[in-house]
């Protein structure tokens, strides 16, 4: 009876790993980050910010589904604008503009989960999961502009840590992917970043959310 139960396990494992596929593959290209930064007074806002993400993956298949974990470097981040009259005694005033941009370097592992489609030239591929961001740097420049007068600041560079001026070492959110994979390795595909968690602490009373749209080209092998 053990031995039956050894042959019948064995038969199964043989059949899981013939149907089971492994691919490991290169991903890069092009990010338009930004973020929620909940209400903004009027005058303030923010834009995409263009940048770049790269990394390795790896695709782990089992008939039409897969398993894809990662492993990228990404930037975030977002562009600024606030412009504003300010009183400077007198009764005189004075235009205002501020204009920065905020970035944030992540090496980023996402683990999605994707449906294929098999066509002839290869297959449609789409879903999604989570990710998990681990911030190596952070840094903002800005120009501020008085009276038509331009100032441009040096750029500063954020602590990361855990007090209230610092930002957070951990990102979380979730994904979605999709994109088409040719028979020859050859990869097009579209993502998407949803940051689910406030990336500077409650306690400085700024919220940021990183928000990502991502295209890239890749190949596995």
């Amino acid at each position: 009876m053990k031995k039956a139960i050894l042959l019948v396990s064995l038969m199964a494992a043989t059949y899981t790993l013939s149907a089971q596929s492994v691919k490991f593959g290169i991903r890069g290209g092009l990010n338009l980050a930004t973020a929620d930064r909940g209400n903004l007074p009027e005058g303030n806002e923010t834009q995409n910010l263009t940048a770049f993400n790269g990394g390795l993956f790896a695709n782990i298949g089992l008939g039409n589904w897969a398993v894809e974990p990662g492993l990228f470097y990404s930037r975030k981040g977002f562009k600024a604008n606030s412009d504003f009259t300010r009183n400077i005694g007198g009764g005189s005033n004075e235009d205002v503009s501020i204009n920065g941009n905020v970035k944030y370097n992540y090496l980023e592992l996402p683990v999605n989960v994707l449906y294929n489609v098999k066509l002839t030239p290869g297959k449609v591929f789409f879903g999604g999961g989570p990710y998990a961001g681990y911030l190596m740097s952070a840094n903002a420049k800005s120009t501020t502009t008085i009276n038509g007068v331009k100032t441009t600041e040096p750029t500063t560079n954020y602590s990361i840590g855990n007090n209230a001026e610092d930002i957070k070492r951990m990102d979380f959110g979730v994904n979605a992917l999709a994109g088409f994979a040719f028979n020859n390795g050859f990869q097009l595909s579209a993502g998407y970043g949803y940051g689910m968690s406030n990336v500077w602490h409650e306690d400085s009373n700024a919220k940021v959310k990183n928000r990502v749209f991502n295209v890239s080209v890749g190949f596995a092998l």
